[in-house]
């Protein structure tokens, strides 16, 4: 985005110089006021001004990115390919897709752990056998020529205690049906969120269509008004007018298409996908 936009700033310089020219000829042939001009070179300014924003952005940016891979990059941080997104897919089922999500395979894995619950609590319930064997050898003297040999098991049953296996189920159970709960809950906010996430997407996608169709109609303008203002067919305040909806376009443009980008990932999120294996 940061170099996309000092790209876009460098044009928007030129913009304004042939436009500072051309109001400075059109001066000095007495057809133009002084304010007018003095306009144009604010304009110019204003320009020059964003490029080192632009780039002092791009610079932070790289800082940024340092940060967060926690390793030292060779100033400046250039970065390849183009602000685009995929191809907006099929509207999907979002009660199927919650499915396939993170929250629904976490919530999911809290009642498996509440259905193991309630196995070991009902396992108060059951007996507990022991079993034992042992063998020997006796004698005065060696070699040892007496074998025996011993075995032998238990059953104990729990009988008295105060009602806690019984409490333990009870609590296990609790524990499942809240997390029963939490599962349906969940997939339901998962759901919710994967449709508001797609929302976002397709709107943004809309949105650079709409900005890429503005771009040209203002282009055209911009390119009408400059021969009309240079004939004398146009006063400055409507050329002007003209330039700052091209300018200004650009930069909307520029906008959309980062938030698309941005909109796309916040969808790929919420489905637990990454750009990053």
């Amino acid at each position: 985005y940061a170099q996309k936009l000092i790209k876009i700033s460098r044009d928007v310089i030129d913009i304004r110089q042939s436009n500072g020219r051309l109001v400075k000829l059109l001066y000095e042939g007495g057809s133009e006021d002084q304010g007018n001009m003095r306009l144009s070179q604010a304009n110019l300014d204003q320009a020059l001004y964003r490029l080192d924003q632009a780039v002092r952005t791009r610079d932070l940016s790289g800082v940024q990115l340092e940060v967060y891979i926690g390793q030292e990059l060779p100033a400046p941080v250039l970065a390849e390919g183009e602000l685009w997104t995929e191809v907006l897919p099929v509207k999907p089922d979002f009660n199927k897709l919650a499915l396939l999500t993170p929250p629904y395979f976490q919530h999911k894995a809290q009642v498996d752990a509440a259905a193991a619950g309630i196995t070991i609590a009902n396992s108060g319930w059951y007996p507990t056998i022991t079993a034992n064997a042992s063998a020997n050898r006796t004698d005065s003297q060696f070699p040892l020529k007496n074998h025996g040999w011993s075995a032998g098991f238990s059953v104990s049953y729990p009988i008295f205690q105060g009602g806690a296996t019984y409490f333990d189920v009870k609590a296990a159970s609790a524990s499942l049906r809240q997390a029963l709960d939490n599962l349906r809950s969940g997939t339901n906010d998962a759901a919710l969120t994967l449709a508001q996430m797609f929302k976002g997407m397709v709107d943004a996608e809309d949105n650079v269509r709409i900005q890429k169709e503005l771009l040209d109609a203002t282009a055209l303008r911009y390119k009408i008004g400059e021969a009309d203002y240079r004939n004398g067919l146009m006063s400055f305040q409507d050329f002007n007018t003209i330039t700052n909806d091209y300018v200004g376009q650009q930069q909307s443009l520029l906008s959309a298409q980062l938030s698309a980008v941005i909109a796309e990932a916040s969808w790929e999120e919420a489905r637990g996908l990454g750009a990053i294996p």
